[in-house]
């Protein structure tokens, strides 16, 4: 969900949502009836049982699958209210803690206008989270991540811990 958020196309979300579920299979029970998904690079198929990769009742490709979550992404039937409110707030859990990370243990300069408090990890969250909830915020983290990546590639800082993703992962 958060993804399509981000406004990426059809063809950006079925190599994601490939990616994401690689080569798996799944199962589910719908009343008394199992059903079994299998999933591979070019789609999943959907079977009764643990069929699925044998004998399925039906086949898509992941351009097909994108449409129908695209489609009901954007008619609001693929979560309700509740559960999008806690998708943005868990996002932006998730990339706060990437900003920390990266400002803080990457480059170790936090800018003046980024609320981090490099000995208060849970305010930074709080403050960071606060940041990201609106426009105005985002702007600013999106002007200091370029300007940090600017620097990066010029030469004038290097990330200091290697396991901090790259600037423009966090956009």
């Amino acid at each position: 969900y958060a993804k399509y958020q981000q406004g990426k196309t059809p063809e950006e979300m079925a190599e994601f949502l490939k990616n994401e579920y690689g080569t798996t299979g799944k199962g589910f029970d719908f009343g008394s009836n199992p059903i079994s998904v299998w999933f591979n690079e070019s789609g999943m198929s959907i079977g009764y049982g643990m069929s699925a990769k044998e004998n399925p009742v039906m086949v898509m490709g992941w351009q097909e699958a994108e449409g129908i979550i695209r489609s009901m992404v954007e008619n609001g039937s693929y979560m309700g209210a509740n559960e999008v409110f806690l998708v943005d707030a868990l996002e932006h859990q998730r990339v706060s803690n990437d900003l920390f990370n990266f400002f803080r243990d990457g480059i170790g300069e936090i800018p003046d206008n980024i609320p981090i408090k490099s000995y208060n990890h849970p305010e930074s969250m709080t403050n960071l989270c606060e940041l990201l909830s609106t426009q105005e915020g985002r702007d600013v983290v999106a002007g200091e991540l370029s300007h940090a990546k600017e620097q990066i590639e010029a030469g004038e800082k290097q990330i200091k811990w290697r396991y901090v993703k790259k600037p423009e992962r966090l956009l």
